[in-house]
């Protein structure tokens, strides 16, 4: 075979030194390296606090929306309990996450409940944004937000 492509041509030193500068909120890099089971199982177990296994990933899940913003979830998992994770890695700082996190959950929600089935048959879903900057500003480098009822707990 013979490279023709100059940015492929050079030594080894420099297709490391390329390879050494990706990282997981390089967009397509984190696809690549969550396509690999195992490699999404210790993500999500590190991210989590606990050990799961995956047995499920597609990278770049698109889901179509023909009458209104469609999406395109970085990495949509499911493990062996068939609760559901979807990973976002957010470079950038422009959109409003909160409204964005209830956008991607209202889109899997309605991608995984066909009619006539009981809300009940939703799967377990977690949704995990890894952001480049704190966008909460409050100075933590994890934070878990969780639905309650007030009154309740």
């Amino acid at each position: 075979m013979i490279i023709t492509d100059e940015k492929l041509k050079g030594s080894i030193e420099d297709k490391m030194a390329i390879a050494d500068s990706f990282n997981l909120m390089d967009d397509d890099f984190f696809a690549v390296v969550m396509r690999d089971k195992a490699a999404c199982s210790y993500t999500l177990s590190r991210l989590l606090d606990k050990k799961l296994n995956v047995i499920k990933v597609d990278t770049q899940y698109a889901i179509r929306n023909y009458n209104g913003h469609s999406v395109v979830l970085d990495a949509l998992a499911e493990d062996e309990e068939h609760k559901l994770y979807n990973i976002e890695v957010q470079v950038k700082n422009k959109d409003y996450h909160p409204k964005r996190v209830r956008y991607y959950q209202a889109s899997l929600d309605t991608l995984f409940l066909e009619k006539n089935q009981n809300y009940k048959e939703l799967p377990e879903l977690y949704l995990i944004f890894i952001s480049a900057t704190d966008w909460l500003k409050g100075g933590k480098c994890k934070y878990t937000v969780r639905r309650m009822v007030d009154e309740t707990h």
